[in-house]
């Protein structure tokens, strides 16, 4: 099954910065993985797929590095979907599911790295004010994540 990544929620109110020593992408910082999928250095394929399952009518997921990864790909026009396997929230150790804004956007814990999804970010804004409105708005769209230095 393919999801577009914003149809997608977090189960966590933060996540580390890194990707953890069991992953094809261990040790690396998240924002240097995204900047790999705009370059066309990795692919959606090359990334472990998520892992998603359905709570209250809508899809959550325990992966929520990658989720945060796909959710700016498609935010700045890099991919429109992924795939997916679902899963059961049995899986899930309760004390995971910590969000606190029912999985709209999560904080990253330190710097995320990477520059050129930064880069492409700043390109898009035409000005200040525009740049206010459009973090305005994607917080409505279910869309933001906040990184915290």
């Amino acid at each position: 099954m393919n999801l577009r990544p914003s149809e997608i929620f977090y189960t966590q109110d933060s996540i580390s910065n890194y990707f953890g020593m069991s992953t094809t992408h261990s040790d690396m910082l998240i924002g240097e993985t995204l900047d790999d999928l705009i370059n066309g250095s990795a692919t959606v394929s090359s990334i472990p797929t998520i892992g998603v399952f359905r709570l209250e009518g809508k899809w959550f997921t325990l992966d929520n590095r990658r989720l945060w990864v796909f959710r700016k790909a498609e935010k700045l026009g890099t991919i429109d979907s992924i795939p997916v396997y679902t899963t059961s929230i049995s899986e899930m150790d309760p004390n995971k599911f910590t969000t606190c804004n029912e999985g709209l956007s999560v904080d990253v814990r330190g710097n995320a790295g990477g520059s050129v999804w930064r880069r492409r970010r700043t390109r898009r804004s035409r000005n200040q004010y525009q740049d206010h409105y459009s973090e305005a708005s994607n917080r409505m769209d279910n869309f933001s994540e906040t990184t915290i230095f």
